[in-house]
């Protein structure tokens, strides 16, 4: 793990009192005499003393420089605390964490809510990576193979206002499933793209081909991506003669796939290659049925989104979590995931960019849908093919119809019935 920022004197709020015996609670709760602990977290004093753990007690500081834990001991409980707000990817640290949990442990995961966060000082925030509310805490524990057993609040309790969050969770037994992957990646003048996409591609599940589509390019993208094809066995190359957008690429993909799971990727990489095994795993571990990646929730990359992007994502996130009664915090993140059953049932190219194709097939076939949070990056070379107005314009229409189709008509129905 690589250092983290500079390590902070002190991380709580100005009533530290009141703050350190909330979290002691919460510890003396889940952990009885002689059971051993892994603490994780962030330049903070201890607050396991008063436990007396002793020799059953080791931690991990992540401001400092650390190297994996060395030892194959399993803990009874880790401690996650103090630590969500400044480590770069949270999941990674609870999968690296759970490498280290017995079979019937417990994790007791605690942050800050994001709604107290202007109680910091300002030079303590500055050091933050981000605030996640406990919704999505949930989800990414989640997604790192953990079962959540109680969340709740503190300071005070049962309230949403409570100035902690926590969670606790024990590991998932069940073996995850083994499915093969068809990996579809339309593009449309990626040439500069396409050869560093096809080669970070990860291998995921019993088999991984990979599908460029080449959305009638006027550049060398086809040309490139077949020459390809000598160096990986699993890349089958898809020409369309006409531009159509990414939706009715994405179904040319599909018609050429022979995985069992669908994961679409865009070519310029904004959504990482190392985070696309996530998407797998909603679904292999059976998190849900469609997985939609979500750019809300982590601290974006230099200038990957335009403050406006943000603004209307976000709205729009709201919006259609109400219209299909399933959370979505991001409908226009380009890389999502779902069985290919399913989506060959989804009927695609009604819209050019084939998001909302995808999101209302699923809440027509009453899919799950697993948020996955991802880290958006820059865009590596090329230019984006979104125009903001005239595309906000299109979502606002998705959004009306989206309340016809899913709100208006089912009350109209009811009350004519």
């Amino acid at each position: 793990m690589k250092k983290l920022n500079k390590r902070p004197n002190n991380f709580r709020p100005k009533n530290k009192s009141f703050y350190s015996t909330s979290l002691k609670s919460l510890y003396k709760a889940h952990i009885t005499e002689g059971e051993s602990v892994l603490e994780f977290s962030y330049g903070i004093e201890n607050v396991l003393d008063d436990l007396n753990l002793k020799k059953n007690h080791a931690r991990i500081d992540i401001s400092r420089k650390v190297k994996p834990l060395k030892t194959r001991t399993k803990f009874d409980r880790i401690i996650i605390h103090n630590l969500v707000e400044y480590v770069f990817d949270v999941q990674l640290i609870i999968e690296r964490a759970r490498r280290h949990i017995k079979s019937d442990g417990l994790l007791i995961l605690s942050s800050i809510n994001p709604l107290w966060k202007t109680s910091f000082k300002p030079e303590i925030r500055k050091n933050w990576q981000h605030t996640i509310s406990l919704k999505h805490l949930i989800s990414i524990v989640k997604l790192a193979g953990f079962q959540i057993e109680k969340s709740g609040y503190l300071m005070p309790k049962l309230s949403k206002l409570g100035a902690i969050q926590y969670l606790v969770a024990k590991p998932l037994t069940a073996m995850k499933k083994d499915p093969s992957v068809s990996i579809v990646i339309p593009c449309y003048n990626e040439e500069d793209n396409v050869v560093e996409t096809v080669k970070q591609a990860p291998k995921l599940g019993r088999f991984t081909e990979i599908i460029v589509v080449d959305d009638a390019s006027k550049d060398k993208t086809k040309e490139v991506a077949e020459s390809l094809r000598k160096k990986y066995k699993n890349l089958k190359v898809v020409s369309r003669k006409l531009n159509g957008g990414k939706g009715p690429a994405v179904k040319s993909g599909i018609d050429a796939a022979k995985g069992d799971i669908l994961i679409i990727w865009d070519a310029d990489r904004t959504v990482p290659a190392s985070e696309l095994y996530r998407f797998y795993d909603a679904l292999a571990l059976g998190l849900g049925q469609f997985s939609n990646g979500t750019r809300m929730i982590y601290r974006m990359e230099g200038e990957a989104m335009r403050p406006l992007h943000v603004l209307g994502n976000t709205v729009f996130g709201w919006l259609f979590s109400w219209i299909f009664s399933n959370g979505i915090s991001d409908t226009l993140c380009g890389t999502k995931a779902l069985f290919m059953k399913d989506a060959r049932k989804i009927e695609m190219g009604k819209e050019r960019w084939g998001d909302f194709d995808l999101l209302f097939g699923a809440a027509r076939l009453g899919l799950k849908i697993a948020e996955v949070p991802i880290h958006y990056k820059s865009r590596v070379a090329g230019e984006s093919k979104m125009r903001t107005f005239n595309y906000g314009f299109k979502v606002g229409k998705m959004a009306l119809s989206g309340m016809i189709e899913f709100k208006i008509k089912p009350i109209l129905k009811t009350l004519v019935s």
